[in-house]
């Protein structure tokens, strides 16, 4: 129909070492399946349009050694960064708090959060009697849903609304370092000349 508009872009890639058939170490790793689409309402002889869009991307499980030890995708955790992590950045911030003897810095200190000494939580985080493994072994999927529009003023003007990831889910791609921002709204004037 002439005010309905489709779009989409999809992007796939598959890379293995041809030697081994694992995901080759490259830096930034491979991503995952990903795309976009969006349907715009734009009624001919009218000013405005709005366009509902998604942003997805499939579970990323191929990771190879070198991303499982990035710490923007997984990082490898072991029982001496915990306990220097709990011992130190954790216990400074006020997050750990003595255990029975009142003094910290000993065995049976706790965190706030959870009542739990160092040794449950290495136990918890790596697993009984795992020395390290990486902190994620994949990396997962999402779909984000976010809604623009936009309207004209006159012939050269033009204003965009943008409410991007209106569920306000977390989600990340491989290398990011950060999560993907949080639901937001954005908003453009473009003039034309």
């Amino acid at each position: 129909a002439p005010s309905w508009t489709f779009g989409n872009t999809f992007t796939w890639l598959r890379a293995e070492d041809r030697r081994t058939g694992l995901p080759p170490n490259i830096e930034g790793g491979t991503p995952a399946p990903q795309g976009w689409a969006r349907l715009r309402y734009e009624p001919s002889g009218k000013r405005f349009w709005i366009e509902p869009y998604v942003y997805a991307a499939d579970r990323q499980g191929r990771l190879s050694s070198l991303d499982l030890e990035d710490r923007r995708t997984g990082a490898l955790r072991s029982r001496d960064n915990i306990r220097s992590f709990f011992l130190n950045g954790a216990t400074v911030r006020g997050l750990v708090s003595a255990g029975p003897d009142a003094r910290l810095g000993t065995t049976d200190d706790v965190l706030n959060a959870t009542n739990e000494t160092l040794g449950q939580i290495q136990d918890r985080v790596l697993g009984a009697g795992i020395a390290s493994k990486p902190l994620w072994t994949h990396i997962p999927g999402f779909l984000i849903i976010n809604l623009r529009g936009g309207f004209r003023l006159g012939e050269r003007h033009e204003v965009t609304i943008d409410a991007e990831n209106l569920a306000d889910r977390n989600y990340r791609g491989i290398s990011w370092g950060l999560d993907g921002p949080g639901r937001g709204i954005g908003f453009r004037y473009r003039y034309q000349f």
